[in-house]
């Protein structure tokens, strides 16, 4: 086989796909180099060009595996911590998932080649539309959004405000199919679906340094505050494991940080999730939380598992606590949105080895009802608890309903 025939092997289109994925994955926030979204794509569209949709199907899950397993390496943690499976076992967790997830991928390339096929379409326009439709469709557990990749690139992502994250996601797959095109045949920069194209990603662009600029400025005349964030460094666990050496139930190392936050003049003091305090199981925690956020004299936000009793019947919260510069209990909010598998199982008691893998706790979890907005020193906070903001829709409308405006 000469190097030319080889290009045009199935096995370089393998290895092409594989490529695009592990560049996919490496533009997410571990490794944040979030550029590589603006090319990662040509690859696999090179990879799908000429093939059938079964071809094609094959090529777009090993793109989407090797994304996937690159990009979202934590969920091996996460079935760790939420389910308890350990190493190694746990790592099977995003292999399935990411095969799983990659039929999405492997969808996209069928229909992308079918419709340039059978309607001799191929405009720029195709792949971007066709791969938004099938994403915003797509059944997922975790939320798998291209914009995501570009957090740290703050001029970019301020359109967002006006299209949602899935506009992000377009410009981003527009622009890899636009640099597809050109290398497919240069000569088509004077197509009109290419200008098109080429417009529609300045405007985007311009438009984010227009609105970053005035961002800028506006932040610039605001007070400045002053908020103090916990971070104790210990392990994540749904269990209730016992204080640490020194501390207590009734004074965790959390308070003991929160006092030096205190003293250096911090408003608000955050607390993480991950850990189990006991603020509504024991009155001598509350009685004892009430005088050391007292002695604080600030803002209190501390997130806890939770229980309530209505009726006889008792239901279990993950919810975040605002105790008031005077202790006293101001506001909490109970977590709204739980993540299938994550929070509580669909499957349970329908799949026999399920109820043996994932215990009662993720059983056991109620959705809170309403949003909250904790009003503290001239600030508006919106609680989200751990998954939420994956679902920019339902932030959206926690903000939305805040006339005053409100940080999440």
């Amino acid at each position: 086989m000469n190097s030319t025939s080889f290009l045009y092997s199935i096995k370089f289109k393998v290895i092409l796909a594989a490529l695009s994925g592990i560049i996919l994955g490496l533009a997410f926030p571990n490794t944040n180099f979030y550029l590589l979204a603006w090319i990662c794509f040509v690859p696999y569209l090179l990879a799908i060009e000429g093939t059938d949709f079964r071809q094609a199907y094959v090529l777009g899950l090993i793109f989407g595996f090797c994304a996937l397993n690159v990009g979202f390496y934590w969920i091996a943690e996460w079935a760790k911590i939420a389910l308890g499976i350990s190493y190694p076992l746990n790592l099977l967790f995003p292999v399935l998932y990411g095969f799983c997830i990659s039929q999405a991928f492997g969808l996209v390339s069928s229909i992308t080649v079918y419709v340039r096929a059978s309607l001799k379409v191929s405009s720029t326009f195709v792949f971007p539309v066709i791969f938004v439709s099938v994403f915003s469709l797509f059944p997922m557990i975790f939320q798998f959004k291209l914009g995501d990749s570009q957090t740290s690139f703050q001029s970019i992502i301020q359109p967002v405000e006006f299209t949602g994250v899935y506009g992000l996601d377009f410009i981003l797959l527009l622009f890899n199919s636009l640099v597809f095109t050109l290398i497919l045949n240069f000569r088509k920069w004077r197509s009109i679906s290419t200008l098109m194209a080429a417009g529609a990603v300045v405007i985007w662009v311009a438009s984010g340094i227009y609105l970053q600029n005035m961002w800028n400025h506006d932040i610039s005349q605001w007070k400045s505050r002053k908020i103090g964030i916990i971070q104790p460094n210990r392990e994540v666990t749904l269990d209730r494991p016992k204080p640490l050496k020194g501390y207590s139930r009734e004074y965790p190392l959390e308070m003991e940080m929160s006092k030096t936050l205190s003293q250096e003049g911090a408003e608000v003091i955050i607390w993480p999730e991950g850990h189990f305090f006991g603020y509504t199981y024991w009155s001598s925690v509350r009685e004892a939380f009430i005088n050391q956020a007292k002695k604080l004299g600030t803002h209190l936000l501390f997130y806890d598992a939770t229980f309530k009793e209505d009726s006889g019947k008792k239901t279990f919260h993950n919810t975040v606590f605002h105790l008031s510069e005077s202790g006293m209990l101001e506001s909490q909010y109970d977590k709204m949105i739980l993540v299938p598998f994550s929070e509580y199982s669909p499957l349970k008691g329908k799949v026999f080895f399920l109820d043996w893998i994932l215990g009662d706790y993720l059983d056991n979890l109620t959705p809170g009802k309403s949003s909250m907005v904790f009003h503290m020193e001239g600030m508006n906070l919106i609680p989200k608890i751990c998954y939420e903001p994956l679902f920019p829709e339902f932030v959206a409308e926690s903000v939305a309903g805040v006339e005053t405006g409100g940080v999440i």
